[in-house]
């Protein structure tokens, strides 16, 4: 939604606020990225999350 503030608003304090979103997000999605690269999971895993070497799997649970 950030993204599209650029081409539908011309206020200042709007437009400020939605680049602050967007690069907050950007930043967070970084992070989850490296996360995923230390757990040994690709970027688009084929599995579930519970799937990827060394992420937590709760007892009793079944993944394919």
């Amino acid at each position: 939604m950030a993204n599209l503030v650029p081409e539908r608003s011309t206020d200042p304090e709007v437009e400020q606020l939605a680049f602050d979103i967007a690069e907050t997000q950007l930043n967070q999605a970084g992070r989850m990225q490296g996360w995923l690269s230390l757990w040994g999971c690709r970027r688009a895993a084929a599995t579930p999350w519970p799937g990827c070497p060394g992420t937590p799997v709760t007892p009793g649970t079944t993944w394919r």
